[in-house]
């Protein structure tokens, strides 16, 4: 591109080499994994009525600044979603100021003809960059 030009023709060219570069994302994601159940017998997550079960969410934070992080978890039908838990890990490069081991996150529960929404909330969170990818 030149610089603003003049009548007396005396604009400056400038020349730039193209610059690239690579951005690896990585996937940002929940597992959820079945650990507890009141009844022995039951295969996989196939729960029944009256069940009480604990399950384990597992969470890959991308490296930098979250904001108003937010697990949402919606059950069809006349499913009651009872929310109790804690955090039981926080990884160490992971910085929050609702993350704290042994803490429940703040809740809300919006109820439908359809189901129930429960929805989890862990606040801005702060991944210090290490190039690391882990929970």
């Amino acid at each position: 591109y030149n610089s603003y030009p003049t009548s007396l023709n005396l604009s400056r060219s400038y020349t730039a080499t193209p610059v690239t570069a690579t951005v690896i994302v990585p996937n940002v994601g929940c597992d959820l994994t079945l650990a507890t159940t009141s009844e022995p017998g039951t295969p996989s997550y196939l729960v029944t009525i009256g069940e009480v079960i604990s399950v384990e969410f597992t969470f890959v934070v991308p490296e930098g600044f979250t904001s108003s992080t937010k697990l949402k978890i919606v059950s069809s039908g006349s499913t009651a979603a009872i929310p109790r838990g804690k955090i039981n890990f926080i990884g160490s490069n992971l910085n929050g100021s609702l993350l704290a081991l042994g803490k429940a996150p703040t809740y809300s529960i919006t109820n439908s003809s359809v189901g129930n929404t429960v929805e989890w909330t862990f606040g801005d969170i702060t991944n210090t960059p290490d190039n690391v990818v882990d929970s």
